[in-house]
């Protein structure tokens, strides 16, 4: 074998490893939230916070491929009772799934916002989020939008389970478990909130939008 040879084999065992990893991880994982053995220490947290460190994280990775990831959060604290390994997490497949599926030279937005349901005017509000329930007066969601292929209405049906392969593709062949959506899942409602997912299937830069909903503390 020459050089160029070997390393190119280096190269094809190490991402075989690393899907090897990434699978037993997310089934692990997916197996001790399924029995009850994945620990939540919920308290207060500042959501804010975690949110623009879990963006750090893939700066790196975003510029490599020459997306931009843009947050937007208020200046103040905004907070809810999480379990800060669980909402990284989350977080953590919902920005390795937009940054998948985006296009290079893209852009993934992430926001943070406060939404109260519970008042007569905000019946516009309830409308527009019919996933959330009304026993809870005050949300913060946190959106996570790209601007790749988007959802199928088939896919939209399936999109949470597990071990469920989507139509649309990773841009850059990259390999998916099927699992990290069912974790966001199962994580979420964890911790007594909701996740949804919005889009316009092919329509130029519309992408995906996922919304993760959680009681906010005022």
């Amino acid at each position: 074998y020459t050089k160029q040879e070997v390393n190119a084999l280096l190269q094809m065992i190490g991402t075989s490893a690393d899907r090897t990893f990434a699978l037993i991880t997310d089934v692990l994982n997916m197996s001790a939230i399924e029995s009850g053995n994945f620990p939540l220490n919920l308290e207060p947290n500042d959501v804010t916070l975690l949110v623009q460190k879990s963006i750090e994280q893939y700066r790196i990775l975003a510029q490599s491929k020459n997306i931009l990831i843009q947050c937007h959060v208020p200046e103040h604290s905004l907070q809810a009772i999480t379990d800060i390994t669980a909402l990284t997490q989350i977080l953590d497949n919902l920005l390795s799934n937009a940054l998948k599926y985006s296009p290079h030279g893209s852009t993934v937005q992430l926001s943070v916002l406060s939404e109260q349901l519970s008042t007569k005017k905000s019946a516009q509000k309830q409308i527009k989020y019919p996933h959330l329930p009304l026993t809870v007066h005050s949300w913060l969601l946190i959106t996570v939008q790209d601007e790749g292929p988007g959802v199928t209405t088939e896919d939209m049906q399936r999109i949470f389970g597990k071990f469920n392969r989507l139509s649309a593709q990773p841009i850059d062949g990259e390999h998916s478990t099927g699992l990290g959506l069912a974790i966001v899942k199962k994580l979420v409602e964890a911790m007594n909130g909701r996740v949804w997912c919005e889009n316009e299937f092919g329509a130029s830069k519309s992408g995906a939008k996922f919304v993760v909903a959680l009681p906010e503390i005022v």
